[in-house]
């Protein structure tokens, strides 16, 4: 649960937190408001299991330099459980030349190709994402339909994370599948 204000001075780390919360509620909501068809919203007295059934799926649209890109992936691999799935739009942008010789993006490149892994990186690719535009909302919409057309039954909730939000502690899923958001 997102933390409670005191009063005083928050510190960067809970500022920090309660914005990541905030994110994640909003795009929650905004994902049931307009009634995504394809997505279970779990019955309060249905048992089910967390492998499958109410698996998270968090939705990035990236952009910058592949460093950061990959800090942003790896922090949500860090602090996300391993049934949930990673699934990044990257600015067309944000490829530059010969990733051949760039580490991070080899890296990127072997997250995306491993069948192990829970990254998948969209290969529809808007040209430019951009705020106030519409354009992010349709860049995290195309993860939607992206990772549903890998396996349309294999989630229950979608989660848009904003590009330059960084997870700092676990229990996310835990969370939203308590208060089935």
């Amino acid at each position: 649960m997102p933390p409670k204000s005191s009063g005083k001075r928050l510190s960067c780390a809970n500022a920090q937190s309660r914005f990541i919360w905030s994110a994640l509620i909003c795009g929650i909501l905004y994902c049931r408001h307009i009634q995504i068809s394809n997505l279970a919203i779990l019955d309060p007295s249905t048992e089910v299991s967390l492998e499958i059934e109410s698996r998270v799926v968090f939705s990035y649209c990236l952009f910058g330099r592949s460093m950061d890109i990959r800090l942003s992936l790896e922090n949500a691999l860090q602090y996300t459980q391993p049934n949930s799935i990673i699934v990044a739009h990257i600015s067309v942008h944000s490829i530059h030349g010969d990733e051949s010789q760039d580490p991070d993006w080899q890296w990127i490149t072997r997250e995306n190709t491993s069948i192990s892994s829970r990254i998948h990186i969209n290969p529809l690719q808007n040209k430019h994402v951009a705020a106030n535009t519409g354009l992010i909302l349709r860049a995290h919409l195309m993860n939607f339909e992206y990772i549903k057309s890998l396996d349309a039954e294999s989630f229950s909730y979608f989660v848009l994370m904003s590009a330059d939000s960084a997870l700092v502690r676990t229990g996310a899923e835990d969370w939203i599948r308590r208060h089935k958001l």
